[in-house]
């Protein structure tokens, strides 16, 4: 729960990808057709119980409805300037548990944060005790008496690697992340090129489809010869020599065309001629910084 514009956003990306209409998602999640229009424009209004019946739905957990379609960095930033609470695993009703926790740091009781946060007691006190009936307006309403945005509440004292975990299952169902990997395959074409290596040599294909896949699986670069080269061989119709020979090529032509910008890619001076493990660990870390940072 986040930008309510974000969040009925993200609700259009995953009913498309799963191929829902808005007339089944409404039926789905016990909602008329012209609400569940009126969350997807980004209604103010919506409840928490509501947001959870439609991420129900859609089969993912509504903490991450409103952030998953962000990059990895503008996340994690957020989350590296949380106040420091013990962080535990919780449910969907979390940021209810979150808003005590702050409350009683901060010395306040449930009368002054509801002055604060423009609310009655009885309401303050409702969300509290774990209310899904309570509306996203009085949730942001709570936020800013802290002083904090709507996710940084939300993720108070969610661990960091459940929450990236819900996010990276959301971005599945959503199809960001089929998505990512076909735009990965472009980014590994225009990267090759302009470090010197055309589309004259076959090794420009072969290393560009093993970026990808060391994009996806990053542990791949720890068995090239056993994983790698046999999955890019399978693509192409040859042997894994054939591809590691290929790649050993277009790593020679990177190093006689453009060694400055592959020792800027690596953050580092290279004495010598990098493997092909190493080349493609170097340039597997760049295209995935420029995706986490928005590029």
């Amino acid at each position: 729960m986040t930008d309510l514009a974000e969040i009925g956003k993200n609700i259009v990306l995953l009913r498309r990808e799963q191929e829902l209409t808005q007339e089944e998602l409404a039926f789905q999640s016990n909602l008329s057709v012209s609400r569940l229009q009126a969350i997807e424009y980004g209604c103010q209004n919506t409840t928490v119980d509501t947001l959870i019946r439609i991420a129900k739905v859609l089969k993912i957990d509504s903490r991450v409805l409103g952030v998953f379609s962000r990059t990895d960095s503008a996340i994690l930033s957020e989350l590296r300037q949380l106040p420091q609470f013990p962080k535990r695993q919780g449910g969907v009703l979390q940021i209810c548990e979150n808003i005590v926790l702050l409350r009683k740091a901060e010395r306040l009781t449930q009368r002054q944060l509801a002055c604060l946060s423009n609310m009655s007691v009885v309401c303050l006190r409702d969300i509290e005790h774990g209310c899904a009936n309570v509306t996203t307006s009085k949730l942001l309403c709570i936020a800013k008496a802290f002083d904090l945005s709507l996710m940084k509440l939300n993720y108070l004292t969610m661990p960091e690697d459940e929450l990236m975990e819900i996010i990276r299952e959301a971005r599945d169902r959503a199809g960001l992340r089929r998505l990512y990997m076909e735009n990965m395959l472009s980014e590994a074409c225009g990267l090759l090129c302009r470090l010197g290596v055309t589309s004259n040599y076959t090794g420009y294909s072969h290393t560009a489809y093993a970026l990808k896949l060391c994009a996806e699986r990053p542990e791949r670069l720890l068995l090239v010869t056993k994983w790698l080269y046999p999955e890019v061989a399978k693509e192409y119709g040859t042997s894994w020599k054939a591809v590691e020979r290929n790649i050993r090529t277009v790593s020679d032509v990177i190093w006689l065309k453009n060694r400055p910008l592959l020792e800027e890619l690596a953050q580092r001076q290279l004495k010598q001629k990098p493997r092909n493990a190493q080349l493609l660990a170097i340039l597997t870390a760049s295209l995935n910084t420029r995706h986490s940072s928005g590029h």
